[in-house]
């Protein structure tokens, strides 16, 4: 899959569209309103792209016992989705893929 490169939007604009247990998260988790849009945004990328593949399939994004990021089917836990995240000074970039993945955005001056 594509990689997707989104900007991170103040935290009130981040929280439309998020879903509710995303916000919920975040809220919990997280300190900063900065850190919760970059969380939201990039969960909000992966679940577009992941739409864009399996538009028909209901999936949940947990994280696996390496910590990495994973979108599972809800319906068949085997069904998944590998995500790669990385995001600097105002910028997320996402990966989806059915195999193992990584992404790295870096800011040049």
């Amino acid at each position: 899959m594509r990689p997707t490169i989104s900007p991170i939007p103040p935290y009130e604009e981040a929280l439309n569209g998020a879903a509710d247990d995303d916000r919920q998260w975040a809220e919990q988790h997280f300190t900063t309103p900065i850190r919760r849009a970059e969380w939201l945004t990039w969960r909000r990328v992966a679940r577009g792209l992941i739409d864009e593949v399996a538009p028909d399939v209901k999936f949940q994004i947990d994280y696996n016992e390496c910590g990495a990021p994973e979108a599972r089917s809800t319906a068949n836990p085997c069904d998944k989705y590998y995500i790669g995240v990385s995001h600097c000074r105002g910028y997320v970039a996402v990966v989806v893929s059915d195999a193992p993945c990584g992404v790295d955005i870096e800011h040049c001056d």
